[in-house]
């Protein structure tokens, strides 16, 4: 059974950010959007909120989660390289490094 979200939902996105962990919250009003002037409406779509909040909001969370993630994936690659071996974590490091070339 899925889950249906209107992502373009000023309410929705609000909602949202309040389940995320507090350090994320801080950022809220950058991540949901600040309303145009005029704009009362809790219920307001994606175009009538400020496009370059929006982008600034989204780059900023996208920092935060990474910040959060980054300790967390250099340990565990950190204890891979010792427990799967020099050779076979070249080999993987490798590999990690060229498919992120690609997304670029």
């Amino acid at each position: 059974r899925a889950l249906e979200l209107d992502l373009c939902n000023y309410s929705t996105r609000k909602e949202l950010m309040k389940n995320l962990p507090s350090k994320l919250q801080k950022y809220s009003e950058k991540v949901v959007g600040i309303p145009k002037p005029g704009i009362v409406n809790n219920d307001i779509s994606e175009n009538m909120v400020d496009d370059q909040s929006l982008t600034r909001g989204r780059e900023i969370l996208r920092q935060e989660l990474a910040n959060i993630v980054a300790p967390a994936a250099r340990s565990q690659s950190i204890k891979g390289f010792f427990s799967a071996g020099v050779v076979k974590s070249w080999r993987y490091a490798m590999a990690k490094f060229a498919k992120g070339r690609l997304k670029k």
